[in-house]
C-alpha cells in the first residue's frame, strides 16, 4: 500500500456534510461567519493558484464542499455568489487551456470528470456578484458616515450633545428619527443592515470582502476580455488587469487588519498558511474526491500558501498584461523576437495558454493573417513582383477564395484549386495592387504553377509555421522537446524546396508573367525557409542553457555549433536581405553601375550585425586559450550599432549586456595570455549573471 495515500473519514460528500463539515451559515454569531467566508475565500484562491500550477482541479478548487454541492448556499447570498464565479472563472480557463492544448504539458490540469463545473444560473454569476458588492458598498459607506459622525460628536459643545442624546433616547424608544426631527439625519447607516456584529470591525470586514469580491470580478472579466477574437477586447482588458492588481493590493493590505481579529482553529505555519488570517478554512476535503473522480490521484497534495498565491497572481497579471500589449503586427521577425522576450519571465501555463490563442486562430495570425501573407512578407516575396508588369483583374478574386479554402484543408484538396489558376492568364484589366493580401495570393498563384515539389513545401510550410507558433508558446523543456522534432521537418522541407529549385533552372520553363518570376519566388522561398531552420536550431541549443543540460566540461561544444549555425543564420538573412533589393536597385540600371550596387551590398544591416556580435561571443568561447581576442571585435561593432537601434530600448539593453559579456571575457581572456596556458594554477570557471545563454568566464588561482 502506498504510504502517502491520506485515509478520508467520509465516503461520500453526504456523509461529511451530515457531520457538520460545511455548515451553512458557517456561525449564528455573524462576526464569526463573515471571518469563515473569508477564510474560504482566501483558501479558495490558493488552492487556484496550486491548480495553475498543473495539479488537479478536484483536488484543489473542488475540494471546496460547498462548490461540489453549491446549492446548499442558496441562502448565503456572499459565499454563493462566490462559488458561482468561482466555478465559471475555472470553466473558462479550462476552455482557454484546452483550445490552445499547452494542457499536453500537465495532462491532469484539464480532468474535469464528475466535477459540477457548469450548473444552472451561472450565466447570471455576474450579476449575482454585483448585487452583492453594492449591498456591501452601501454598508461601508454607511460606516464612514456614521465614523466621520462620531469625530463631529466627540468635538460637539454641550448643547449639541444634549441633542443627540436626545435622538438616542427617540431611537432607543422605537420612535423614527426621520419623523421626529425635521433636522438632518446624523445617523445615515442605522437604515442599513450590518454585515456582523461589533461595529469596531464593520469597515475592516467590509474592505476586505469587497477587495475580493472585486478581484474576483475583473478577473473573470479579464478572461472574457482576451477571448474575444483578432484581439479586439485586449485594451478593455489590459483597465480590467489594472482594477486587478489595485484589489489585490488592497487584499494584500488587509491581512493585517484580518491576522488581529481571529477566531479559533489558527495554522500553525505561518509561512504555510492558506490565508489571510491565519485560520484554517471550513468546508474542504481534498480525499474525498480521491475516492469519487477516477482521474484523481490518490496522494494528498500541497496547497501554495496565501503569500505564495498573491505573488502568483500578480505575476499572471503582469504577464497578461504583457501579451495585451502585443503591437500585432505581422511582420515574423518581430513575432518571434516578442515570444522569445516573454518567455524570459517563464511564464505559467494560464499565461503561455492566452498566448497562443492569440497569435494563432482559426488557423490565421491574430486570427486576421493569413499564414502565406506573413511567409510573403518575411521572405519578402512582394519585392519580385513589383518590378515585373504583374496584373490582375476580377478574376483573382474567386482564386483568392479557392486559396483561402486551401490554406485551411487538407493538401489533397490542391487538385481542386490548381485548375483555377488559368484564370491568371485571361487578365483582362491592368491595376496596381493595393493590399499586402492580394500580392501573398498572386504570389502563391505564381509559385504553385507548373511545380508539384511547390505546392506540397507550400502546404507544408503554412503548417509548420502554425506549429511553431504553438511550440514556442509552451514551457521550455517541451519547447526545447518538440523543436528537436520539427527541426527535422523543416530541413526535409528545405531539401523539397532546393529539389524544386534546382529542377526549374534545369528544364528552364517559361512563366505566364516573366521568364524569371518563378525561379526567384522559388529561391526566396527557400533562403527564407532555410533561415527558420537555421533559427529553430539557434533556440534549440540555447534553450538547453535554461534548462542547465549543459556541463561545464560541454561548453566548448555547444557554442562551437552554436558558432556554426550562428554563421550560416547571418548568410541567409544577408542573402535575403541583398536578394530583396536587387530588383529595385538594378532596374533600369546599365551594365556599369552593377558593380558599383554590388560593392554596396556588402555593407551589413544591422541585424546581420547584431549577429555578427554573437558570433564573436560564441567563437570567443569556444576558442578562450586562442591568443586573438573575438570579444575585442563584439565590442566594436556594439559601437556600430548604437545608432541604428537608438529608437529600441529593448536592443539598447540587448547591446549592453553584449557589451558587458564581451568585456568581462575579454579581460579573462588577457589574463589567461599573459599567465599562459599551461599554468596549472589557474582555475577557469563559467557564470550566467549577465546572460543565461552566454557564460562569462571567471579566472582564478588556486
Amino acid at each position: 500500500m502506498d504510504s502517502g495515500i491520506e485515509n478520508c473519514a467520509y465516503h461520500s460528500v453526504e456523509e461529511a456534510i451530515e457531520n457538520g463539515v460545511a455548515p451553512v451559515p458557517f456561525s449564528f454569531d455573524r462576526t464569526v461567519d463573515v471571518q469563515c467566508t473569508i477564510d474560504v475565500m482566501d483558501h479558495l484562491l490558493a488552492c487556484e493558484a496550486t491548480w495553475h500550477k498543473g495539479n488537479s482541479l478536484a483536488q484543489t478548487v473542488f475540494s471546496c464542499i460547498y462548490l461540489l454541492r453549491l446549492e446548499r448556499t442558496s441562502s448565503h447570498a456572499l459565499l454563493n455568489s462566490y462559488c458561482r464565479i468561482i466555478r465559471a472563472t475555472c470553466s473558462a480557463v479550462i476552455s482557454i487551456v484546452s483550445d490552445a492544448r499547452t494542457h499536453e504539458e500537465e495532462d491532469i490540469f484539464t480532468m474535469a470528470y464528475g466535477l459540477p463545473l457548469k450548473g444552472e444560473g451561472d450565466e447570471k454569476c455576474l450579476s449575482m456578484l454585483n448585487a452583492v458588492e453594492e449591498t456591501i458598498s452601501r454598508q461601508l459607506r454607511a460606516c464612514k458616515a456614521q465614523s466621520s459622525k462620531k469625530k463631529e460628536f466627540l468635538k460637539a459643545g454641550p448643547d449639541e450633545i444634549a441633542f443627540l442624546l436626545f435622538c438616542f433616547d427617540l431611537v432607543s424608544s422605537g420612535s423614527n428619527l426621520r419623523k421626529d426631527c425635521d433636522g438632518p439625519t446624523y445617523f445615515p447607516g442605522l437604515d442599513t443592515e450590518p454585515l456582523q456584529t461589533n461595529p469596531n470591525l464593520e469597515e475592516g470586514y467590509c474592505k476586505a470582502l469587497l477587495s475580493r469580491i472585486r478581484f474576483r470580478k475583473h478577473f473573470y472579466h479579464v478572461l472574457m476580455c482576451m477571448r474575444k477574437p483578432h484581439g479586439r477586447g485586449l485594451e478593455l482588458a489590459r483597465k480590467h488587469i489594472a482594477s486587478c492588481q489595485s484589489e489585490l493590493a488592497c487584499i494584500l493590505k488587509s491581512s493585517e487588519f484580518l491576522a488581529s481579529n481571529v477566531r479559533g482553529g489558527s495554522q500553525n505555519d505561518i509561512e504555510e498558511r492558506t490565508t489571510a488570517s491565519g485560520c484554517r478554512p471550513i468546508g474542504f476535503d481534498a480525499s474525498l474526491n480521491s475516492k469519487l473522480s477516477a482521474p484523481t490521484p490518490p496522494r494528498a497534495i500541497k496547497i501554495v500558501s496565501w503569500n505564495k498565491a498573491i505573488e502568483y497572481f500578480e505575476k499572471l497579471l503582469n504577464d497578461l498584461d504583457i501579451i495585451c500589449s502585443f503591437s500585432m503586427d505581422p511582420l515574423l521577425e518581430n513575432i518571434l523576437r516578442s515570444v522569445v522576450q516573454f518567455q524570459k519571465r517563464k511564464p505559467d501555463l494560464v499565461a503561455r495558454a492566452h498566448l497562443q490563442v492569440l497569435l494563432v486562430q482559426d488557423g490565421k495570425l491574430y486570427g486576421r493573417d493569413l499564414i502565406f501573407d506573413v511567409i510573403c512578407k518575411a521572405a519578402a516575396l512582394h519585392e519580385i513582383t513589383k518590378n515585373h508588369e504583374t496584373q490582375k483583374n476580377e478574376f483573382l478574386l474567386p482564386l483568392g477564395q479557392n486559396l483561402g479554402t486551401l490554406l485551411e484543408s487538407d493538401l489533397d484538396e490542391m487538385s481542386t484549386v490548381y485548375s483555377t489558376l488559368a484564370t491568371v492568364e485571361n487578365m483582362v484589366e491592368v491595376r496596381e495592387f493595393d493590399s499586402n493580401k492580394q500580392y501573398a495570393l498572386e504570389l502563391l498563384a505564381i509559385s504553385l504553377q507548373n511545380s508539384t515539389v511547390n505546392q506540397k513545401s507550400l502546404g507544408q510550410i503554412n503548417g509548420l509555421l502554425i506549429n511553431l507558433f504553438k511550440v514556442l508558446c509552451t514551457n521550455l523543456a517541451w519547447q526545447r522537446r518538440k523543436l528537436g522534432k520539427i527541426l527535422q521537418d523543416w530541413a526535409i522541407t528545405s531539401v523539397q524546396l532546393t529539389i524544386a529549385l534546382n529542377r526549374e533552372l534545369e528544364e528552364n520553363s517559361n512563366v505566364y508573367v516573366d521568364e524569371n518570376v518563378c525561379m526567384k519566388l522559388s529561391k526566396h522561398l527557400l533562403i527564407w525557409a532555410e533561415e527558420q531552420t537555421y533559427w529553430i536550431a539557434y533556440r534549440f541549443l540555447t534553450l538547453g542553457f535554461d534548462l542547465e543540460l549543459y556541463s561545464p566540461s560541454e561548453y566548448c561544444m555547444v557554442y562551437w555549433f552554436i558558432y556554426c549555425i550562428l554563421v550560416k543564420l547571418s548568410e541567409k538573412a544577408q542573402l535575403k536581405m541583398v536578394a530583396s533589393t536587387d530588383a529595385v536597385k538594378r532596374k533600369g540600371k546599365k551594365k556599369k553601375d552593377i558593380s558599383k550596387d554590388v560593392l554596396n551590398d556588402q555593407k551589413l544591416s544591422p541585424a546581420v550585425l547584431l549577429l555578427q556580435c554573437y558570433i564573436c561571443l560564441s567563437e570567443g568561447l569556444t576558442m578562450t586559450l586562442v591568443k586573438y581576442n573575438y570579444f575585442r571585435d563584439a565590442q566594436r561593432i556594439v559601437k556600430e550599432l548604437r545608432s541604428s537601434f537608438s529608437s529600441d530600448p529593448d536592443r539598447l539593453d540587448e547591446l549592453r549586456q553584449i557589451e558587458q559579456i564581451a568585456e568581462h571575457n575579454r579581460v579573462a581572456l588577457n589574463v589567461i595570455c599573459q599567465a599562459g596556458a599551461s599554468d596549472t594554477s589557474l582555475k577557469v570557471s563559467f557564470e550566467f549573471t549577465q546572460s543565461p545563454c552566454f557564460a562569462i568566464a571567471v579566472v582564478k588561482r588556486s
